[in-house]
């Protein structure tokens, strides 16, 4: 069997939270073990300091990127200190990137300049068609109809959006130096990063075969 980067991920996830739970339990305490059920994981990964919220409504995690999952568990076991959100300039380089909403086929990612505490897409004060959820978060609200009418119509999911993502790339000396930098440099830079992503052929949505060495893994066959 041919695993792929995303089922390997799963099958590291799962065990792992349900192992923690079962874990918590035996201690005494209430624990219930979750995947991409039960909340959301974006809003949980940065409330945690793992990244910030990108463009597109991932979690962008320095050195990761948005290829990341999350798995959580939900217990009653006071712990004595929480971690908090952090500042990766993460939000600052999408505000002047835009690559996932240029590339996005169904124009679903907001192409708007700055985050926004109220959705601003077409029909996003139309209760009968908006699937935001409750506004009042700073972030780049984004037309989830839109985005989960294009899944149903290609037959076979998509993630453009991860792809074009200047965040994924191979570790080379040159991408660290940007993650290390991105704190404190412009967005004249971070336009200058993207042209320069653009430029070196990172994230081509024409190439087939590099989106099946894109989500290729090595461990199994």
């Amino acid at each position: 069997m041919k695993l792929t980067y995303e089922s390997v991920i799963k099958l590291r996830e799962h065990p792992v939270a349900g192992q923690l739970a079962d874990f918590f339990r035996r201690l005494g305490y209430q624990a219930v073990a979750a995947g991409n059920d039960l909340g959301n994981s974006v809003a949980y990964g940065i409330a945690a300091g793992l990244g910030e919220g990108a463009r597109n409504g991932t979690l962008i995690v320095p050195q990761l990127g948005n290829r990341v999952r999350l798995a959580r568990v939900y217990t009653d076991f006071e712990f004595v200190e929480y971690d908090k959100p952090r500042s990766f300039g993460i939000m600052e380089f999408c505000e002047n990137c835009k690559r996932c909403a240029d590339q996005c086929p169904s124009k679903a990612i907001s192409q708007d300049d700055k985050p926004s505490l109220i959705p601003t897409y077409e029909r996003s004060d139309d209760p009968d068609y908006a699937w935001h959820g409750q506004p009042g978060v700073r972030k780049f609200y984004n037309d989830a109809k839109k985005c989960f009418k294009y899944w149903g119509d290609n037959g076979i999911g998509c993630v453009i959006c991860i792809k074009a993502c200047p965040w994924n790339k191979p570790d080379f000396w040159h991408h660290r130096l940007i993650d290390a930098t991105n704190t404190f440099t412009s967005g004249f830079v971070h336009r200058l990063m993207t042209e320069a992503d653009i430029l070196f052929g990172y994230g081509n949505m024409d190439n087939d075969k590099a989106v099946t060495a894109f989500w290729h893994s090595k461990t199994g066959e």
